[in-house]
């Protein structure tokens, strides 16, 4: 099935063993930016998560503020570039 350009997909990791087995995932999601919500700050997941190519890391226990400013900056990029100038919401 085709994906549309500019497709985000924000996945939500419970542990690192998920994690691993996400990695088959990224040749399948080529056009997609991935956002990633992994379950802890260690080295070892971090570098894990970073296979995956992600636009964003987060915490699973943060408050998601971070998340959301970077989800609604990828929503106006997006409307730039199909209609070659910046939507506005009203």
């Amino acid at each position: 099935m085709p994906v549309e350009p500019d497709s985000i997909a924000v996945l939500s990791v419970s542990n690192r063993e998920e994690l691993q087995k996400m990695q088959t995932l990224r040749q399948l999601l080529p056009e997609i930016y991935v956002i990633l919500v992994i379950p802890d700050r260690k080295k070892s997941t971090i570098a894990l998560a970073h296979l995956l190519l992600p636009r964003f890391l987060s915490q699973r226990n943060s408050d998601f503020t971070a998340l959301k400013i970077v989800l609604h900056k990828m929503y106006v990029n997006s409307q730039y570039s199909q209609h070659g100038e910046l939507f506005q919401e009203a």
